[in-house]
């Protein structure tokens, strides 16, 4: 199974010689939390805002001086591009995480999907099948057939 179309956005990303405070600069101007640290277009790291404060500013580190490898988290847990929805959310609930970096075959990233994401397109989905249901009830209301027992309803 493969994702929605639109459901895997394009990554925010930060090269893995950027130091702390170009990071912190970036995230500002995309008004973001995270970023992906990337190494020839593979995911190496994340890192997020709070990664950058408990670091440079816990150890009262130069921002400039200190280089993204020292804030970031490099256990990346990343979703191939061919993977689905379950697969995904497989991966988050394992892992405790809310976003995946998605990578092709070669593991260069590709794109990266959100838990909310896939949360407003379940609901999405649900509203649709919902849809279908009221529709058929219609129907068979319209027909003056009864719903069937099984669902509770005579």
């Amino acid at each position: 199974m493969t994702f929605p179309e639109g459901l895997i956005k394009k990554p925010r990303t930060i090269d893995v010689y950027t130091n702390a405070m170009d990071a912190a600069r970036t995230m500002e101007s995309w008004n973001i939390g995270s970023l992906i640290v990337t190494e020839e277009q593979r995911p190496v790291g994340v890192v997020t805002d709070r990664d950058i404060a408990l670091t440079v500013l816990g150890k009262e580190l130069d921002p400039e001086a200190c280089g993204i490898r020292d804030c970031m988290n490099s256990d990346v847990v990343s979703l191939q591009e061919t993977a689905g929805t379950s697969e995904a959310i497989d991966l988050m609930c394992r892992n405790g995480i809310r976003r995946l970096p998605v990578v092709d075959d070669a593991g260069r990233l590709v794109g990266i999907v959100a838990s909310d994401d896939l949360v407003l397109n379940l609901a999405h989905e649900l509203t649709e099948l919902a849809s279908v249901i009221r529709t058929e009830i219609s129907q068979r209301s319209s027909k003056g057939s009864s719903i069937p027992s099984r669902l509770g309803r005579e």
